[in-house]
C-alpha cells in the first residue's frame, strides 16, 4: 500500500491522496496520545488486579469464618 500524502494549507494535517483523509502530522501530539493509551491501560490492569485481590480477601475472610465455626464445634465435643 503506498500511500501519498500531501500538504494542506493547516500545517498540523496533510492530506491522503487515496482516500482523500486527514492525517494528522504532529507527532508529539501523538506520543502524548499514545503515553495517555499506555497510561489507562495500566490503570484498567491495576483496577482489575486490585478487584481481584478484594475477591480473594473476601474469600478468605469467608473460609476463615467457616474454620473457626468448625473449630468452635469441636471444641464444644
Amino acid at each position: 500500500m503506498d500511500t501519498h500524502l500531501v500538504k494542506t494549507d493547516n500545517p498540523e494535517f496533510m492530506k491522503d491522496e487515496e482516500t482523500g483523509a486527514l492525517v494528522s502530522s504532529d507527532l508529539a501530539a501523538f506520543n502524548k496520545f499514545k503515553a495517555e493509551q499506555g497510561r489507562a491501560e495500566q490503570l484498567k490492569i491495576q483496577k482489575n488486579d486490585l478487584n481481584n485481590i478484594k475477591s480473594d480477601v473476601s474469600s478468605l475472610k469467608s473460609e476463615l469464618g467457616e474454620v473457626k465455626n468448625l473449630l468452635k464445634q469441636l471444641l464444644k465435643k
